[in-house]
């Protein structure tokens, strides 16, 4: 004997494929309120969880009142870089990661800070963009969304991407100088953190989009080459 599917069973599993399809459809839209209810969550749990213990394979090299007084104020001349990197590779650093300060140190007709910092596999640089068109000086337009930073950008593409572009944030230009840029141009990732509008931060963004180019961040990047990868995000599936 077949059983009979009552009216109000029917009723229910249609709602609740209504139900899943808004929310679906919500999230791959990028719905605001569906947006701010999955911050408000997350806001939550890192507060229940608590600050997690550091690792100690990676290590921090910060500046502080101590290196000032031996340095001299930020920013140092270039020549103070390379006595770090140098000291780096002598305890053995697998990777060291810069973050976008240093480009302020480069001089790109310097032949011994280029030598020693372009294409090694041990260096990762950090740069910054511009996340919106408003925020960037009217001097600095032209460079900033110029061919010749894009075109060192392109060494640092990701080629294939599983998701659409336009579920990557967009940005709008590049705040390090050009010829800066290439000097600095062996391993590069982004270190704009892009926080949301409301909530607290709970995660960074390891690729964006700029222009054509799909990018990796810096914590990406740095991974990738600790690990021996090459960050690839596969076509379907």
């Amino acid at each position: 004997m077949q059983k009979i599917i009552s009216k109000r069973t029917i009723i229910y599993v249609v709602i609740s494929l209504v139900t899943a399809l808004i929310i679906t459809s919500a999230y791959f839209l990028r719905m605001g309120p569906i947006e701010k209810a999955e911050s408000m969550v997350l806001d939550r749990f890192y507060r229940m969880r608590g600050p997690l213990e550091p690792t100690d394979k990676i290590v921090l090299a910060v500046i502080d009142e101590k290196t000032i007084e031996k340095f001299g104020q930020w920013p140092w001349k270039h020549r103070v870089y390379l006595q770090l990197i140098e000291r780096l590779r002598e305890v053995g650093v697998k990777v060291a990661v810069f973050d976008a300060s240093i480009a302020d140190a480069v001089v790109a007709d310097d032949r011994k800070l280029r030598n020693s910092i372009s294409e090694q596999k041990d260096l990762v640089f950090g740069y910054t963009f511009y996340p919106t068109k408003a925020g960037i000086p009217l001097d600095e337009k032209e460079w900033a969304t110029g061919e010749d930073s894009y075109d060192v950008l392109t060494t640092q593409k990701i080629t294939s991407a599983r998701l659409p572009l336009e579920h990557l944030e967009s940005m709008s230009g590049i705040k390090t100088v050009p010829s800066r840029l290439r000097v600095i141009s062996g391993t590069l990732g982004f270190t704009n953190l892009l926080p949301p509008e409301e909530g607290a931060l709970t995660s960074v963004p390891m690729l964006v989009r700029y222009k054509s180019l799909v990018l990796p961040s810096l914590a990406l990047t740095a991974v990738a080459r600790a690990k021996g990868f090459t960050p690839l995000i596969r076509e379907g599936g």
